[in-house]
């Protein structure tokens, strides 16, 4: 983040003491939730939430230790009353508290109930609005809402009621006349509500289009008219979230659909890196189009025992080479010389290579140039690339993971040098891959599983137990390189792609460019 970014959010500032947090997620697309919403978010103690459907990517944003408390659906206790008094004593105790909520929390949803309740209580809140979902759905969707010059209007509208879920609300008919109507929760009522549309004096030829999952990968899009949109609506199946629009301007404009025209719509892609590590290969996927779904096989601690690391850091001018094969490397790195007090002039003494790009620029957010970077980015070649330097007698530290292959500093070895191989991090493996996700991938739900090293597709197999022959035939996997394919090739299974280059942005490209893309 630059600095420009960086200080317009610390511009939002500390979570208002004594205050409850209203955030509208929107329609799904995690990335149209506010600025705002995301600091609130990330600064929570406590997030009720009111909500089906969150992306992984939204509950990643929240601390560690946050609480999550799911809020039972509307039309079942609690009432909006008894949802405030359970809030309340988070707040009394200090707890900076969030109320989560689609769309926009004050439309159409009961987050304005629940605000009032605590206005009664003299609890104090805010709200960071979300984007509005059936402007949203239309934006994604390609249908303008109104022209550049006119006076449209668009409506918005329930198409059923808590109170009487299979009854249409009788203000319909005049909303849709003169502009565009966009009706929200409709699906059992469609046929009811065309009826009453055309009752009301809307021709059977007005256009009608529904948008089913709006702003998200499984986005569905159906043209038609007043006459045949709910028996299309039948044919296709469509379910909830779905947004309803009638009127003149309730055409789909296949020129402005941009949003299932990116490579990868329609593809639910499984990224298995560390959570900490995830951003860069997941942002990529979702601007191509995927619905990213983070899944970490692997989780990065620190070693058993850091004497071995500090004592060589304590000697780094014996060193004639410091070898870093991975971004955690250089992390942990970082994080050892500030325990023993040094600084990046401690590394003057000794020449640094790092295994390729996404090292070498977390050494430079050290302040600190590698010395040799490889062409290609795996151990192979970074120690070719070091045995063109003349190695004979010369001292190298290896900072690595506990598991990394012994090939590296083999070929070291081989090449004369001598080789202290001290482990940086420990690769453990989680505890197990969450339920949604293992229900998901049993019934054929995701398409493609990533793998940016041996360890998170070895991790991953460990993970899915019996359940790998199974799962394993039915996705594409995706390997960032050489040394991983080889690790799939040898348990029995074959990448669908292989990134060119091995970097996380070269595994994206590979995926978007494989021609399998399609659904």
């Amino acid at each position: 983040m630059d600095d420009t970014l960086t200080a317009f959010v610390e511009r939002i500032g500390p979570f208002p003491k004594r205050t409850v947090c209203f955030i509208g997620l929107g329609p799904g697309d995690p990335g149209l939730l506010a600025v705002k919403g995301a600091v609130r978010l990330r600064q929570a103690d406590v997030v009720f939430y009111d909500f089906g459907y969150h992306p992984s990517a939204i509950w990643n944003l929240l601390a560690p230790d946050a609480e999550r408390v799911p809020v039972p659906g509307c039309g079942s206790s609690p009432t909006p009353a008894q949802i405030a008094e359970t809030i309340r004593p988070h707040v009394e105790a200090g707890r900076r508290v969030v109320y989560l909520t689609g769309g926009n929390p004050f439309v159409f949803e009961r987050a304005d109930q629940v605000a009032r309740a605590l206005s009664g209580l003299g609890v104090a809140f805010e709200v960071v609005p979300g984007l509005t979902a059936a402007l949203a759905a239309a934006a994604y969707a390609g249908v303008p809402l109104s022209a550049h010059g006119t006076t449209d209007a668009v409506s918005l509208a329930p198409g059923a009621s808590d109170d009487e879920p299979d009854a249409v609300p009788p203000g319909l008919p005049p909303l849709a006349r003169g502009g565009t109507l966009a009706v929200y929760v409709g699906e059992r009522n469609l046929n009811r509500i065309c009826d009453a549309l055309r009752t009301g004096g809307l021709e059977g030829t007005t256009p009608a289009a529904i948008v089913e999952d709006a702003t998200r990968t499984g986005q569905r899009v159906l043209s038609g008219t007043l006459d045949t949109i709910a028996a299309q609506a039948a044919d296709a199946g469509v379910t909830s979230p779905a947004l309803f629009f009638f009127g003149p301007r309730a055409t789909v404009r296949p020129e402005l659909n941009w949003f299932e025209r990116r490579p990868l719509f329609g593809q639910r892609i499984l990224v298995t890196r560390p959570w900490h590590q995830s951003a860069v290969l997941a942002g990529r996927l979702s601007a191509l189009g995927a619905d990213v779904i983070e899944a970490p096989t692997v989780t990065i601690e620190p070693p058993c025992d850091h004497g071995p690391m500090d004592d060589a850091l304590g000697r780094l001018p014996d060193y004639h080479w410091l070898i870093l094969t991975s971004a955690n490397g250089a992390d942990a790195l970082a994080d050892r010389m500030r325990h023993l007090g040094l600084d990046a002039r401690a590394l003057a003494a000794v020449r640094i290579a790092a295994i390729g790009p996404a090292t070498a620029d977390r050494l430079r957010t050290l302040f600190v140039e590698p010395d040799l970077v490889p062409d290609e980015f795996v151990a192979e070649s970074l120690a070719q690339a070091l045995g063109t330097t003349d190695l004979t007698g010369k001292r190298c530290l290896l900072l690595r993971s506990d598991i990394a292959r012994k090939t590296l500093p083999e070929m070291l070895d081989a090449a004369g040098a001598r080789c202290d191989d001290i482990p940086a991090y420990r690769t453990t493996i989680p505890d197990k891959l969450p339920d949604e996700i293992i229900r998901d991938l049993a019934a054929g739900a995701i398409q493609w599983a990533t793998f940016t090293s041996s360890s998170t597709f070895a991790n991953f197999v460990t993970l899915l137990g019996d359940r790998a022959p199974t799962v394993l035939p039915t996705l594409k996997l995706a390997s960032i390189g050489p040394i991983t394919s080889g690790t799939i090739r040898s348990a029995g299974y074959e990448p669908t792609v292989e990134a060119q280059t091995y970097t996380v942005e070269g595994l994206a490209d590979a995926i978007a460019e494989s021609g399998t893309s399609a659904p």
